[in-house]
């Protein structure tokens, strides 16, 4: 009926600006993290699901979470998101051998003198990474504007 296609027609608008805004709000180096960010709308159960990571052609992308949420002692969860973030804590990691080859690549994409490599894998083993949310503030984004959209609609 006209209701439930609005309702899903806004819902499908979300997904794609909560999509949108995390790829602009994702950090950068081989934007795999940036290109796996997807959004997929079931019509028939008027759910939205906005998805980064997993896996894809290039490889696992498991760092999804720890890049939105961080990493040992720099771990940052939003209030309201402690259980959603808890999930991945614990999840799986990679070897110290790929940190060590992302962060020598990384290097080179950035100039850095190579030897550097080694002594920030080893920082980041140690200390962990920063959080760098980016799909978290597009879903907090956009939310309110859903709403608005939706109370729009007439019977």
């Amino acid at each position: 009926d006209r209701i439930r296609q609005q309702i899903v027609n806004n819902l499908g608008l979300a997904g794609l600006n909560v999509e949108s805004q995390a790829k602009v709000n994702a950090p950068v180096n081989l934007a795999r993290l940036k290109t796996s960010i997807q959004q997929n709308l079931d019509a028939k159960t008027m759910q939205v699901n906005i998805k980064a990571g997993g896996t894809s052609p290039r490889g696992d992308l498991f760092y999804a979470p720890f890049v939105e949420f961080g990493t040992k002692g720099k771990v940052r969860v939003p209030a309201g998101y402690a259980q959603f973030a808890y999930q991945y804590k614990g999840s799986r990691t990679g070897t110290f051998n790929e940190l060590l080859s992302s962060i020598t690549q990384w290097v080179a994409d950035k100039g850095i003198d190579p030897d550097a490599a080694f002594p920030i894998a080893m920082s980041i083993a140690k200390n962990g990474i920063r959080a760098q949310p980016y799909l978290i503030p597009a879903f907090e984004r956009e939310a309110p504007q859903l709403v608005r959209r939706l109370k729009k609609i007439k019977p």
